[in-house]
Parts: structure tokens; sequence; C-alpha cells
């Protein structure tokens, strides 16, 4: 639609009044509505402003009701001697409001055009002031998130600090070209599974692998004995809950090898995290940058990169989405150079 030339139709007036635009119709019918008179009229008929209009968009819709002058006055005779001229009542108040509509104008002219628009996808858009539009009501806290996120060029990550690994544990001695025994994943992370899967390298020469894995929280401890260099809980682990591991390769029950960092932890993602997640799943599934946000925020980093990444590939003229992807990669990372299991 050429708004310079056109007004909005039907069709597009009945699915602003529905909220059914996406992001980047809204921030077109808002431009249009900045200088339709015409078609603020259409829709001050058609739709609850206070329902459906955002900020400066219903101010404009209102912009054009004026009150009724008052009845005609009598005109009140000046003495001769005076020889000034005063005028009508309705007159003096039909300048007042023609020079406050003039006003008006300019501030909206001057104040209120839409600034431009920084990034947008299927469901959000941010401009260059901070704002964000978007197609539908967002939960309070992620719409917080983001506009914190459209000021900073930034998104926040967990502290990962607990997660690092506890100092010593020399590597052992190993059988000659064998390779050393190395903690795959997860190590130093937040895992979103709470059965996530203990991976390390195999060693050569080893028949069992013995894995200890110890909750932090209650010093609850297991211990199982493995002949592949994998492991994943029979039973879920709990959520939120900071758990620490370590292996040793045994062979000819001897102990031939262990990981040089001596254990690794990791944390299993909150239920309240994992529910909220969910919504932002369900709800906004086609928006990269509401979902970089949000698995940032759970510190599920690897997931986070994987969508600020589809964002800049579908937006590679959008400095801020490349702001956002390069921010996230600067924020400290896992010690884990795997994927590992999320």
């Amino acid at each position: 639609m050429n708004e310079a030339e056109s007004h909005l139709s039907e069709e597009t007036c009945g699915r602003y009044g529905a909220g059914s635009l996406s992001a980047a119709e809204l921030l077109s019918v808002s431009d249009h509505l900045a200088r339709c008179a015409d078609c603020r009229a259409r829709l001050r008929t058609k739709i609850p402003t206070e329902q459906h209009l955002r900020g400066w968009e219903a101010d404009l819709l209102v912009l054009d009701d004026t009150e009724e002058s008052p009845a005609e006055a009598p005109v009140v005779s000046t003495p001769a001697e005076r020889k000034i001229t005063r005028f009508p009542r309705p007159i003096m108040l039909a300048a007042a409001a023609a020079l406050a509509a003039g006003f008006a104008w300019l501030m909206i002219n001057e104040l209120l055009q839409p600034p431009a628009t920084l990034v947008q996808d299927r469901q959000v858009a941010v401009r260059a002031d901070g704002s964000v539009v978007a197609a539908a009501v967002l939960p309070e806290d992620l719409q917080q998130q983001l506009e914190r996120v459209a000021l900073a060029r930034q998104v926040a990550v967990p502290d990962f600090t607990e997660l690092r690994p506890r100092a010593g544990g020399a590597l052992m001695a190993a059988p000659a070209g064998a390779q050393p025994l190395q903690l795959l994943a997860p190590v130093g992370e937040i895992v979103e599974t709470p059965q996530p899967e203990l991976r390390w390298t195999p060693v050569s020469g080893a028949t069992i692998y013995r894995l200890v894995l110890t909750s932090l929280e209650s010093q609850a401890e297991e211990e199982v004995e493995l002949t592949t260099p994998s492991w994943t809980s029979p039973v879920p682990l709990a959520e939120g809950v900071l758990y620490e591991w370590k292996v040793y390769a045994i062979g000819d029950e001897v102990e031939i090898a262990k990981a040089p960092q001596a254990e690794a932890r990791f944390r299993v993602l909150s239920a309240e995290a994992r529910r909220e997640l969910a919504i932002v799943r369900e709800r906004f599934g086609d928006s990269p940058l509401l979902l970089g946000i949000a698995t940032a925020r759970a510190g599920l980093l690897r997931e986070a990169e994987e969508h600020f990444s589809r964002l800049v590939a579908e937006q590679p003229e959008s400095q801020f989405a490349r702001d956002l992807l390069v921010n996230l990669r600067k924020t400290q990372p896992p010690p884990s150079t795997t994927n590992g299991a999320q």
C-alpha cells in the first residue's frame, strides 16, 4: 500500500482492530495514521481507542476532536473614544483553537514521527529510540527484557561463576598413544533436560569407567560403573540444582586415567524457567529475537546464539542484530567446547 497516495483498506482497518497485524504491518499503519486525518476519523468510529491503540497513536486519533464552539455571543460595542476593536468571543475561540491545532501539528511532525526501525521479525520491531512495537501483547517480564535489550544492545545472561570446575586434578598416566580422558558435556553450563547425557572421551585400555555424580545442594552422591564413555541418569535429576561429576578410567583393576580438570559442574534448569521458556516458544516461536532473549536469560547460550544467528541471516542489514550476536559471544562462555545435552 502506497500510504502517501491512498487510504487504509477496509481489510487493513479490520485486522488493525482485531490486533492481527504483524509488527511490520503495524509500523506501516502507524506511520500512515500519523499523516492521514481521514483514516484516523474512520478508525475512531470503528475501534475502542483505549483497547487497541498505543501511545502516540491514540493521541493521533483524538487529535481531530475539537470542542463545539459556544453559541454566538452578542457583539459588545467599543466606546468610540477608545478606538479599540473587540472581536466576537466565537472568533477569538476559533483563533485560539486554530493556533493550538497548528502547534499540535508541528509537535506531531517534529516529535511524534516514528523513529527508524533497527530490527524486526514476525512478532516485534525495535526502533532507534529504544521503543518496541509488538504484534501481540507480550508477557510483562519479556516486555521489560526486550526494552532493556533495545537500549543496551546486549542480552542478560546468568552468572556462570559457580559452574567453573575447582582447581586440581593432575592428569594420571595413560598407556602409550592413548588420549587423555576429557569430560565433554555438560561442562560449566545450564542444561534444560533433567536427564542430560554425560559424555567423556574414551581411553585406550580402559575396561571400566567409574562415574561419580554429586548434588552440591544435598551432597547426595551416586557412583556407577560403565563400559561406554557416556551415561544418562535413569531418573530425572532435581530441577534448579547444581551438580558436580567426575570420571575415572580403570584398566586391569588399576586407575589409568582421569580428567585433568578433576571434575565438571552443571545446573539443571529450574521448573519456573522451563515454564517461561515453554510460553515463549509456544506463542512466539517464529520470533528469533524473542527466542534469543528468553533462552539467553535462562542460560541456554548455545540455543540463544542459534536464534540470534538466524536473526542476522534474516536481517543482514541490521547492525542491531549483529550487535546482539557479537555481544552474546563476548559473554563468558561455558568451558565446554561441545554442544552437550540441553
